[in-house]
């Protein structure tokens, strides 16, 4: 993991302004694995001390360990606490889910996911919503959870006021169009969904689908994300700090809202390939 903890430490002497990071699931490769755990921690403590890490559970990470080892929220829904939470900063309202566990009606619990998200998104008075969680609904390649999750939570997104979806999974980055109903809508409608691949395993490049408004294979990357009121910035760059990607989010605002300045990483680590540690987290496979 010591390859990704130097590249942690130069993403924090370059943005010295971060707040707090978040990380979009698979922390580590064997969930079960006490070493890998440690490995991980002790690659990003240097970061971990200074800022605080929220981050998403992704298939590869073991949700007893995980929960044993993050002191999160404890306001998702009942039996899901730690794994399903959301927090304000600024004037921003970020929800983090379990994406493991996002089903469809009627079976498992569905209902007390949705329904907790639901209310969730219309409590929240904050300007700009963001949602980060593992898998993808619209992915660089498609799959069975995609499916699943674009027929079954995506309008649940759209109907509340999502901004801005963060996601991993993949091991590509990819950002798409402006999205609603399934179709591609016009700048300044719609969610933005972002996906990251911080680690050293790469997968090829998708088909390209109308819905993609660019798609980078095969390189480390992270988002920088600022909020300054009413405006929206993101900074994709990749492990040797270039500007591989960006794009703006415009709302009108009322009075004065506070700046937010944060750190996203989605990023997939594989002791056995990549020795870095953690701040960002990661693209699981399948």
């Amino acid at each position: 993991y010591g390859q990704w903890g130097e590249m942690l430490e130069s993403v924090m002497a370059d943005n010295p302004d971060l707040r707090f990071i978040l990380l979009g699931g698979d922390l580590v490769d064997q969930g079960n694995s006490m070493e890998e755990w440690q490995q991980f921690f002790a690659a990003g403590q240097q970061v971990f001390r200074k800022l605080p890490l929220m981050p998403a559970v992704g298939n590869h990470d073991d949700t007893e360990f995980f929960r044993q080892f993050f002191l999160l929220p404890r306001n998702g829904p009942e039996g899901y606490q730690d794994t399903i939470y959301s927090f304000d900063y600024g004037n921003c309202h970020l929800t983090v889910l379990n994406s493991n566990c996002m089903g469809i009606p009627g079976i498992g619990d569905y209902d007390k996911i949705a329904g907790w998200l639901q209310e969730d998104l219309q409590r929240s008075q904050q300007l700009w919503k963001v949602l980060v969680f593992h898998h993808p609904p619209y992915p660089v390649v498609q799959d069975w959870r995609a499916e699943v999750l674009q027929k079954h939570w995506v309008p649940i997104f759209e109907e509340n006021g999502v901004d801005i979806v963060f996601v991993g999974h993949q091991h590509v980055y990819m950002r798409t169009r402006p999205l609603g109903g399934g179709q591609v809508q016009p700048e300044g409608e719609g969610i933005v969904y972002v996906m990251g691949n911080a680690g050293t395993k790469h997968y090829g490049p998708g088909p390209g689908y109308e819905y993609m408004a660019t798609q980078l294979a095969r390189v480390e990357n992270y988002q920088i994300i600022d909020i300054n009121g009413g405006i929206l910035t993101m900074t994709a760059k990749n492990g040797q700090g270039n500007v591989i990607d960006s794009f703006g989010l415009v709302k009108e605002t009322v009075g004065d809202s506070p700046s937010a300045r944060w750190l996203m990483g989605l990023m997939r680590f594989l002791p056995n390939l990549f020795r870095g540690t953690i701040q960002l987290s990661p693209n699981g496979i399948n």
